[in-house]
């Protein structure tokens, strides 16, 4: 039976007219139903991909923070504050390294007073240039993992 790689799980999938699924089928219909709750609603018949959404409340000097756990994770962060800040201390990430080659991150700002910096010179960012997000601006990463960077994919503001 040839095997095959499923987010990040080697399965073992029947050959062609093998009619002894047993559990590797099942462990594959499984990982694929978690995904698709993730990733995707119906309206009427139709599925819509969607990405899930964490608010992080965070102060001058904090890391966006990337959950260690794919399961729990978000792919668009909207960042609260009690007033403008910068992320990142000095020398330091301004978001935590990303757990997949090829993860995105969407990060909006909440506010046109309490504005979030994402400063260009930080560790592990490849930004255009600082970017300052206030109600509703966004900047859209990618993780990768060869450069340890999230690189700036696109920016709205």
């Amino acid at each position: 039976m040839p095997s095959v790689s499923l987010f990040g799980t080697t399965r073992t999938i029947p050959a062609q007219g093998d009619t002894d699924w047993g559990e590797n089928v099942s462990g594959i219909l499984e990982d694929l139903s978690k995904a698709m709750d993730k990733m995707a609603t119906l309206v009427g018949d139709v599925p819509y991909l969607l990405m899930s959404k964490d608010t992080q409340n965070k102060a001058d000097g904090d890391a966006i923070d990337i959950s260690a756990d794919p399961d729990e994770g978000a792919n668009r962060v909207e960042v609260t504050a009690s007033g403008a800040i910068s992320l990142g201390a000095t020398d330091s990430n301004a978001i935590d390294d990303g757990l997949i080659d090829g993860q995105t991150l969407l990060v909006v700002g909440t506010s046109n007073t309490n504005t979030i910096r994402l400063p260009a010179d930080h560790q592990n960012v490849d930004l255009n240039g600082d970017v300052v997000l206030a109600k509703n601006d966004a900047i859209f990463l990618m993780w990768d993992l060869p450069s340890t960077n999230w690189v700036e994919l696109s920016r709205s503001n």
